[in-house]
């Protein structure tokens, strides 16, 4: 029985083992399984030595930080770019929090919430509260602690709109969480810079790289020398490769792409079809009565009824515009790509082209009550009241903080009725401006107006020559072909050569890159590589802006120190440099005056403390000599850009006595042993960034 048990056992031991093999060969198979994720999350979107930040953390953080851009900056619907900013500063953030956190918790550093909760107190505010607009007191020049304990009484209030609520909340979350990781890196930097010990002759060094000096010189480019000339040998550049390898390293991995791009521009057929519709109204535009309906439904651009001078006109119509008579018509004409038929609304309007405007927006519990609070800031006003103070205290807008402000406004930038009231006004006097459909009132001043100018009403129908859909389909389904035909990277760059119609374009890539040169929609691109191995074509057409664009990924590059062979040229170029400046040090040194070597030119406010010099660039090298340069001798120096003979003009005085303290708190200040330790601290940990798989 015994030994019939154990046979069974193993049996099913034996199956069991079978059905798990087949299933995770089977969820291979059919589910793209990704091995290594029982290693890491399929969330995970980074990692810090051991430290996972999953995705729905990392999107909290965005949201945070989202709130907090959009409340200090007072924007809203943030564009990508700005997006892209956020995301980076969040992974930023999280990863000096993991690193310095590590070793603040080594060395016994923390921050409580005790702590915390007394830097964000009226007691003892955090110096950054000054800084940001929502507790900037523009009396006092700093902290607002009322506007802190509204915020507060704010976050709780059940009477405040819950999605402002929830805003607000997150506000706090990000504002909270910077604080307490700058108090932690304050009190680290603070332990860290203690073991610094700066002594007097450091500080006299960088009193005395301050001094200026005022140089002239020759310089002989490299360029000046054919690379021809110069042999380099395999050897050297490996032994120089093997010397200058810790410059060599990269943190993360790089990918090369190859970029095919196919224009969607209209073909002669779209244009055509253009024209002909745009004919084909003109003898409505020209007769009806509801010539405004017509172009309101048909153009591209909607009329707006608002006079224009010659100046904010669409510069096409111009002349049209301020010579036609009432009724005129111009076009149809074909003018870049838009096609453009205008008619003469209106002529003979004269009004200010721009009025400089003061505001305090009056935002009470009900218009009524709103109305009332205008009308008595209107009566202090005109009779004498200060309008900058009363903006400051009453008015609801963000221009409060610079008295109600709104600069010089044109009839482009305002309500059109708004406009012809301000327009009309007297300057210095204020007015009330009910906005349409809203309880708030604006107090309205006219702080000064430029002088009337000539204008016009011109209703303007117009389209664009886009691409059609036949057009749109040809090229798409000519990219489509090429990737079909041309489905490994050898023919996909064979079939790129001169004279073939097809430009192939190479460009470096790294995994949070936002965009490629600028292009607009190749994030996608990017993701994309990222996912395939080198030598792969892409078997999809990216639509990027007003391009379709074929991929390749042409090298990988994996972070860690490059490889001999993707650095081969630079080290070619810097030896066949060097070779050259053996050359010409011996030529340009014998030489009697700098006049002898070529034109003189003279580079003022050079020191030592700066590596870039004006006139020569970043040539460090130049300014490590310029204490010991004569005005009677010649010193050649083998710079970056090439060989450079110098001469010393004058030296010039430097700012002040030397003095001891002040130089020390000028070093403490700029805090170098801080950056440096958390630069040293981030590249050695192990960070995994995996942003790429997600955004």
């Amino acid at each position: 029985m015994a030994t019939l048990q154990n046979i069974r056992e193993k049996k099913i031991w034996k199956v069991l083992a079978l059905v798990l093999v087949a299933g995770a060969m089977l969820l291979f198979i059919i589910g793209d399984i990704h091995w290594n994720a029982f290693g890491d999350s399929e969330t995970m979107v980074g990692k810090v030595d051991g430290n996972e930040l999953e995705l729905a953390e990392f999107q909290t953080r965005i949201a945070e930080m989202t709130a907090f851009y959009e409340i200090e900056y007072g924007q809203s619907n943030l564009d990508e770019r700005q997006s892209e900013q956020i995301r980076t500063s969040v992974w930023n953030q999280w990863v000096q929090e993991q690193v310095m956190g590590a070793q603040c918790e080594q060395l016994g550093i923390a921050v409580s919430d005790k702590e915390l909760a007394g830097r964000l107190s009226a007691d003892n505010p955090h110096p950054m509260l000054s800084q940001l607009r929502l507790f900037y007191s523009q009396e006092t020049g700093g902290f607002n602690p009322q506007a802190l304990a509204s915020l507060l009484n704010l976050l709780n209030d059940p009477q405040v709109d819950a999605s402002q609520r929830e805003k607000f909340n997150l506000y706090w979350a990000c504002l909270q969480r910077i604080i307490r990781q700058q108090l932690l890196s304050e009190k680290y930097n603070s332990l860290v810079g203690l073991s610094f010990a700066v002594n007097e002759i450091d500080l006299q060094t960088a009193y005395e790289a301050r001094r200026p000096y005022t140089v002239n010189y020759v310089v002989r480019s490299y360029y000046t020398e054919p690379d021809s000339l110069y042999e380099v040998s395999a050897s050297e550049q490996k032994a120089r490769y093997n010397e200058q390898k810790n410059l060599y390293r990269q943190e993360q991995e790089t990918r090369e792409v190859e970029l095919l791009s196919f224009q969607i521009a209209p073909s002669a057929a779209d244009y055509a079809e253009v024209q002909q519709w745009i004919s084909d109204l003109k003898e409505d535009f020209v007769n009806s009565t509801d010539f405004i309906g017509l172009a309101n439904q048909n153009s591209d651009e909607s009329y707006k009824d608002i006079p224009v001078s010659r100046r904010t006109v669409d510069p096409d119509l111009a002349d049209f515009a301020f010579s036609a008579q009432l009724g005129e018509v111009f076009g149809p004409e074909l003018l870049g790509r838009t096609y453009k038929m205008a008619r003469l609304v209106q002529k003979g309007i004269q009004t200010p082209d721009s009025v400089q405007l003061e505001h305090i927006l009056v935002a009470e519990d009900t218009p009524e009550r709103s109305r009332v609070v205008a009308d008595s800031l209107i009566g202090v006003i005109n009779a004498g009241g200060d309008f900058s103070e009363l903006a400051q205290q009453y008015s609801k807008a963000g221009t409060a903080q610079n008295g109600g402000v709104l600069g010089w406004m044109t009839e482009q930038d305002l309500d059109q009725d708004l406009f012809n009231a301000c327009a009309s006004a007297q300057v210095n006097r204020a007015f009330a401006y009910t906005l349409p459909n809203a309880p708030m009132v604006q107090v309205m001043r006219v702080a000064a107006k430029t002088k009337p100018v000539e204008k016009v009403k011109l209703c303007v129908l117009k389209r664009e020559v886009t691409a059609g859909n036949q057009t749109y389909s040809r090229l798409y389904n000519e990219a489509n072909q090429y990737i079909a035909k041309n489905n490994d990277q050898s023919s996909f760059e064979a079939m790129a050569v001169p004279d073939s119609g097809y430009f192939l374009r190479t460009f470096p890539v790294s995994a949070n890159d936002a965009r490629i040169a600028d292009m607009d929609g190749t994030r996608q691109i990017v993701r994309w590589a990222y996912e395939h191995k080198a030598g792969t074509v892409c078997d999809q057409v990216f639509e990027c802006g007003d391009q379709f664009v074929v991929a390749c990924v042409k090298s990988v590059t994996e972070a860690g120190t490059l490889p001999f062979e993707a650095v081969q040229n630079q080290l070619k170029t810097q030896l066949i440099n060097e070779k050259k400046a053996d050359k010409m040090i011996p030529e340009m040194s014998s030489a009697k005056s700098l006049a002898e070597l070529g034109e003189v030119q003279t580079a003022s406010n050079a020191a030592f403390a700066s590596s870039y010099l004006a006139g020569m660039g970043r040539e460090p090298k130049v300014a490590g000599v310029l204490s010991s340069l004569t005005k009677d001798g010649i010193t050649v120096v083998a710079g970056n850009a090439g060989v450079f003979a110098l001469q010393l003009e004058s030296a010039g005085e430097l700012d002040g006595e030397f003095d001891f303290n002040s130089e020390l708190n000028q070093y403490v200040a700029r805090n170098p042993y801080g950056y440096l330790l958390y630069e040293n601290l981030r590249s050695n940990a192990e960070i995994k960034d995996r942003r790429v798989r997600f955004f």
